[in-house]
């Protein structure tokens, strides 16, 4: 599915990314997450090469959850220019649609 992101690759694959992110935040165990991670497979695969998608792990990644204030699975943020300009929790797939097409318009 999409990339998972380490500390490392932060800067370079998130605030300095030409292409609008998505970064996925999960539990592999939850159900909730395994029911939502196919749905935004598809939605992954509709907008390739025109979004970049990341997965981040909550269990594994923490600190990433407290900066950016993630406390409900599955949860979203949306980065444009290096901005997070879009945070979702438990978001549907119309609703992540729309914002994408909205992103790519501006």
């Amino acid at each position: 599915m999409s990339k998972r992101l380490t500390n490392a690759a932060f800067e370079t694959e998130i605030l300095k990314s030409d292409l609008p992110v998505v970064l996925y935040f999960y539990l592999p165990w939850y159900r909730r997450c395994k029911e939502f991670t196919p749905i935004l497979e598809q939605i992954r695969k509709d907008f390739e090469g025109r979004v970049k998608f990341g997965k981040i792990d909550f269990e594994c990644n923490v600190d990433w959850a407290i900066q950016f204030n993630v406390k409900i699975m599955p949860a979203l943020l949306f980065f444009t220019a290096g901005k997070q300009v879009e945070f979702m929790e438990e978001p549907d797939e119309l609703e992540i649609r729309k914002r994408l097409n909205s992103l790519l318009i501006n």
